[in-house]
């Protein structure tokens, strides 16, 4: 308990809320004899007197940070292994984690180093031509540097989406999220969900991930009312 309040909290910088849940998943896997455990979502935010969605987002950041592993999601739960402090590479003074020695990739009888190449003369000028063709090129790419309409209006449904992926909800930081065009008007959407999403419909891929687990029943169905208001508010436009 002292590692984890003197190192692990103060170097994770963990919220009140991270804390708490974390001291539970400790509590009923590391403390209890099990290297991992399965924990319903439901029953996390009975016994911690915090809502679904925040236990939800509070798993992803503890595993984000290396506190925890979650090493399976589906609809009974998430599968969990919690970390003890010293087992976290760094976090302790004194602490050093050796890695163990691959025997079979450490050869102990290394092949002589192969002769350097020639060396080749350096090359002759390039004609005036290709001159202002790299100034054209570096024309074009100054251009395309500059902000777009498209990026301006992601960060206004970053600020619509209150930060948050449109489709399983995760707690985006400021500039981390890809744009997603599929439905009538564009959302905000985390990396993995805009990559899972390319061969299925916005509705089809929420359904999804309510079956997987990363959406309740309550949440599946804010989602789609959500993506419902934004179809009629296209039909007016």
């Amino acid at each position: 308990m002292k590692e984890v309040e003197d190192y692990l909290f103060p170097k994770m910088g963990l919220s009140h809320r991270e804390k708490s849940l974390y001291y539970h998943l400790l509590l009923h896997t590391r403390f209890a004899s099990k290297d991992s455990d399965l924990f319903a979502l439901p029953q996390l935010s009975s016994a911690l007197g915090i809502a679904e969605r925040s236990i939800r987002e509070g798993l992803r950041i503890l595993h984000d940070k290396g506190c925890i592993r979650i090493e399976e999601m589906s609809r009974r739960g998430h599968l969990v292994h919690a970390f003890l402090p010293a087992e976290i590479v760094g976090l302790v003074p004194g602490l050093e984690t050796t890695p163990p020695i691959d025997l079979e990739s450490n050869n102990l009888y290394p092949e002589p180093p192969s002769p350097e190449p020639p060396r080749l003369a350096p090359p002759s000028p390039e004609p005036p031509i290709w001159g202002v063709v790299g100034k054209i090129k570096k024309a074009i790419h100054r251009h395309s540097e500059q902000p777009n309409s498209e990026q301006i209006n992601l960060g206004a449904f970053f600020t619509r989406e209150a930060g948050h992926c449109f489709y399983c909800l995760k707690k985006l930081p400021q500039g981390s999220y890809d744009s997603n065009g599929d439905t009538v008007n564009q959302v905000v959407a985390c990396e993995e969900c805009n990559a899972q999403k390319q061969r299925t419909s916005s509705e089809d891929h929420l359904r999804q991930l309510y079956r997987k687990g990363f959406l309740s029943a309550t949440e599946l169905e804010e989602r789609l009312q959500a993506l419902g208001q934004l179809h009629t508010a296209k039909g007016r436009s």
